[in-house]
C-alpha cells in the first residue's frame, strides 16, 4: 500500500512534536508491531552509521528524534548565546506595562505607550515572555494578555512579587 515506508516513517517522527507511539504506526501502516519496530531499527542504525547530527531514541513504545547526545555541550552553548539575545527598549517597555498591570489588552499597552505594539506583543508572545490569558467580556472580547513563567526564568525572579518597585517620582534629566 505505501511505498518508502521507511522514509514516511522517519518524516512522521522527525516532524512531530511529541514521541510517536508504535501502536499509532502500526495502525496507520496496516502492519504488525513487529514489521513497525524492524523498520524503527533499522532508521535508528542508519542515524548511528551515518554520525548522524540526531538520533532516534526508544521509551515506552514511544519513539522521538532527539539531538546527537554527543552534541550536547555544543547544543548548550549555542542555545545559551541565542537566550540571551538583548530585548529591544520597546520590547522592554512593553513587557514592563504588562508586568506592572496584569492581565491587560493590547490596547492598554498602546494607550500607555502611544504607539503601535502589535508587532512587539506578537513576538514576545512568540518568545513565551507573554501568553494571552482570556478575553474580557466587553464588547469587541479583547485578548488579554500576562506573562510567563519563563519571563520569571529570564529575568531571575521567583514570582511577580520580586518586581523592583515603580518609583514613585520620575526625573527626567535636563
Amino acid at each position: 500500500m505505501y511505498k518508502n515506508i521507511n522514509k514516511i516513517i522517519e518524516g512522521i517522527i522527525f516532524i512531530s512534536a511529541e514521541p510517536v507511539c508504535i501502536e499509532r504506526l502500526s495502525i496507520f501502516f496496516s502492519k504488525d508491531k513487529e514489521i513497525i519496530v524492524k523498520i524503527l531499527e533499522e532508521i535508528k542504525d542508519r542515524h548511528i552509521h551515518k554520525n548522524s547530527g540526531i538520533e532516534l531514541i526508544s521509551f515506552n513504545n514511544k519513539f522521538q528524534f532527539i539531538a546527537n547526545r554527543d552534541l550536547s555541550e555544543d547544543i548548550k552553548k549555542f542555545l545559551e548565546i541565542k537566550n540571551k539575545i538583548p530585548l529591544s527598549t520597546a520590547s522592554m517597555e512593553v513587557l514592563s506595562i504588562i508586568a506592572y498591570n496584569q492581565p491587560v489588552t493590547k490596547n492598554f499597552v498602546e494607550q500607555v505607550r502611544g504607539v503601535d505594539s502589535s508587532y512587539i506583543i506578537n513576538n514576545l508572545t512568540k518568545k513565551e515572555l507573554l501568553e494571552e490569558n482570556g478575553r474580557l467580556d466587553v464588547p469587541g472580547r479583547p485578548i488579554t494578555y500576562i506573562t510567563t513563567d519563563h519571563f520569571l526564568k529570564s529575568f531571575s525572579l521567583k514570582n511577580l512579587k520580586d518586581l523592583p518597585p515603580i518609583p514613585d517620582k520620575i526625573e527626567i534629566p535636563k
